[in-house]
């Protein structure tokens, strides 16, 4: 985990091409009452980037998935901790 001094951490949660993780980041992203507000989509030379920004209760957290660098999450390190717990969980079931 990345942290900084303004309290927000980023988290690489596994493999942009695992499905079985993006299906349980959005059961675990639905349980907290995630809203996207924003998805972005972009193609660098062989990478594809997509960036979703979404809110829960107020907090803003941003999902990334990059070629080649994997899936990751960034926000609050309280709200990613507590998303990185509960979606190991999730994959677990």
């Amino acid at each position: 985990m990345a942290r900084n001094m303004f309290g927000t951490s980023t988290v690489l949660l596994g493999s942009e091409t695992d499905d079985k993780l993006f299906e349980a980041l959005k059961i675990v992203l639905a349980s907290f009452g995630a809203t996207v507000k924003e998805k972005n989509y972009n193609v660098v030379g062989s990478q594809e980037i997509l960036v979703w920004e979404a809110n829960i209760n107020s907090k803003k957290i941003k999902i990334y998935s990059e070629t080649y660098e994997g899936l990751s999450i960034k926000g609050s390190t309280e709200l990613v901790n507590e998303i990185q717990a509960k979606l190991a969980k999730q994959v677990a079931i």
